[in-house]
Parts: C-alpha cells; sequence; structure tokens
C-alpha cells in the first residue's frame, strides 16, 4: 500500500489510518506486533510514529530515543500493554539490542514495538514483520510513504 503525504499532517493521518487498523482489528502474531520504519533523515519517521502512539492514547511527550535506545510507553488496551519506540540510528551493532532485553521484548504479544532505522538491526529482527518506507518524491515537500508485511533480508 502506498501514500502520498505533501505534508507532516499527511503523514499523521496516514499513521493515524494504521494505527486505528492495528488497535481495532484482531491481528495475531507470534510475538510482539512489529513495525518497522527506514527513510532518509528527515523523511517523516518520528512524525508518523508520535501520531501513531498518541492514537494508541499516549499523552506523554514522545521524543526519539535516539541516545537511550529505547522508550517505553503503558497502553490501556485489552490487546497490548505496552508500545516499545526504538530509534537505531546511532547503533553500531546489534548485540547492543539483545542487551538491554529485546528479544524477551519481541516475544511478548502484549507489544507494539516501532522501530526507526529497523534496516541497522536487521539480523536481531523477527523476518516477518510490517515495514513502512518513507521517502522524497521529487518535490522536497512530498514524501511516498510504502506500507507493507516484507521479510527482511537478512545478510549471511
Amino acid at each position: 500500500m502506498k501514500f502520498l503525504s505533501s505534508s507532516p499532517k499527511d503523514t499523521a493521518r496516514v499513521a493515524i489510518i494504521l494505527a486505528d487498523e492495528i488497535f481495532f482489528s484482531r491481528i495475531n502474531t507470534k510475538g510482539a506486533f512489529v513495525i518497522g520504519f527506514s527513510g532518509e533523515l528527515g523523511a517523516g519517521k518520528t512524525i508518523f510514529i508520535k501520531s501513531f502512539a498518541r492514537r494508541a492514547g499516549i499523552l506523554k511527550k514522545i521524543t526519539s530515543p535516539t541516545f537511550l535506545l529505547m522508550r517505553r510507553y503503558n497502553l490501556n488496551g485489552k490487546q497490548y500493554k505496552n508500545l516499545f519506540h526504538i530509534d537505531a540510528y546511532r547503533t553500531a551493532d546489534p548485540k547492543e539490542f539483545k542487551k538491554i532485553g529485546l528479544h524477551e521484548i519481541l516475544d511478548d504479544k502484549k507489544n507494539i514495538v516501532l522501530i526507526e532505522w529497523a534496516e541497522k538491526i536487521k539480523k536481531i529482527l523477527p523476518k516477518d514483520m510490517l515495514m513502512i518506507e518513507i521517502i522524497h518524491n521529487n518535490k522536497s515537500t512530498e514524501r511516498i510513504i510504502s506500507v507493507g508485511r516484507r521479510n527482511l533480508k537478512r545478510k549471511k
């Protein structure tokens, strides 16, 4: 599925549509519901995640965990109890995330995990996950948002 965004408000609308689909549908997964984000700096990944989290009911100020690696927010839903926001931009080694318990987080069906720069830690992520790619269109203010289940290709 592809969306064209000509502003941060458009990007937020796409995030709300996706959040509604996830929170108001019964989606069966083996573990956490994982969404990976890719795109250049300034493409709109954090705007998307902030809007998604707001729609999930998180009222706290949402900031990217670039230096902390991960933030956890409590959810009051029946299906999901936690939303984890992960930023792998500054990651040199995916093992950093193993040390902070990412595997346990990914194994828990009560978690939603949103990962900026997912391609940097693809070796430790589930093979089957939702991927969102945000790229600049020809015009500097337009973005193309591609959403779909994809298998991340792993390097051997």
